[in-house]
C-alpha cells in the first residue's frame, strides 16, 4: 500500500479497519493505533499485556530514535507523561522497564523529546500471588 506523504512534518494516525471492526459499535474488536512520522518512520511501542508489580520486562519498539525519545510506563487513564517508569531507547530495539509497585492498568508509551505520545500500548500490573 502506498499512502502520500503530508506536506508537512509531524506525526499523523493511521488507522487499520479490519473485517469485524468496521461492524459498527456492537464489535468488540479493541484495534491498538500505530502511528506513522511524516518521513515514513513507523512509531510503535510493544510490550506484554500483563506483568507482576516491581519486576523488569522486555519491551520493543520502532521510531526516529531521536536522542530525547523514551519508553514510559504511565497510569492508563493520563493523557500526559507523568512517569511512573521510564527508559532511553537502546540502539537495538529492545528496552528493560520495570513495573510500578501498585497493581492496576497503566499505558507503555513512546514519547518524544517533546512529551508527545506518539504510540502507546495498555499494559496491566498484578501483585504477586
Amino acid at each position: 500500500m502506498h499512502l502520500p506523504t503530508p506536506w508537512r512534518p509531524g506525526v499523523i494516525l493511521l488507522s487499520l479497519c479490519l473485517l469485524a471492526a468496521c461492524a459498527g459499535p456492537g464489535a468488540d474488536y479493541d484495534a491498538d493505533d500505530n502511528y506513522v512520522s511524516a518521513d515514513d518512520t513507523p512509531v510503535i511501542v510493544r510490550g506484554p499485556n500483563g506483568v507482576v508489580a516491581g519486576t523488569s520486562f522486555e519491551v520493543n519498539w520502532a521510531g526516529p530514535g531521536d536522542p530525547d525519545d523514551r519508553i514510559q510506563v504511565i497510569a492508563g487513564d493520563d493523557s500526559r507523561t507523568t512517569e511512573l517508569a521510564s527508559t532511553e531507547l537502546s540502539a537495538d530495539s529492545t528496552v528493560t522497564l520495570v513495573a510500578p509497585e501498585e497493581a492496576g492498568l497503566y499505558r507503555l508509551v513512546y514519547v518524544n523529546g517533546g512529551g508527545e505520545i506518539l504510540a502507546s500500548q495498555p499494559l496491566t500490573v498484578s501483585q504477586p500471588q
